[in-house]
């Protein structure tokens, strides 16, 4: 089975495009951001800091981006909040694959 992949629904204020932040998988050689997705655009890099720039987003401004996250392979197990356990798992990922 598939490992679950912790994930943030968040939304910009005035725009109706969730994304989602996957705030243990590093997207820079200095795990300083975490790897985003939205429908436009896809993958990322993204500020984990990007919560005082955003609102959570509702379960039913996230189901397509939900299943459509699903469909290309993830299991997605929803968090509402980056926490230091994370930025520390984002650290050891980082670690884990420059060794």
């Amino acid at each position: 089975m598939k490992q679950e992949t912790k994930t943030i629904f968040r939304v910009f204020h005035g725009c109706a495009e969730p994304f989602a932040l996957f705030p243990e998988i590093p997207a820079d050689g200095c795990a300083a951001h975490c790897l985003s997705y939205a429908r436009l655009g896809q993958h990322g890099a993204c500020s984990v800091d990007i919560a005082a720039r955003t609102r959570a987003a509702g379960r039913e401004e996230t189901a397509d981006l939900r299943e459509e996250l699903e469909r290309i392979g993830y299991r997605v197990r929803e968090c509402c909040r980056v926490t230091p356990g994370m930025h520390a798992a984002r650290r050891a990922a980082l670690l884990a694959t420059t060794l």
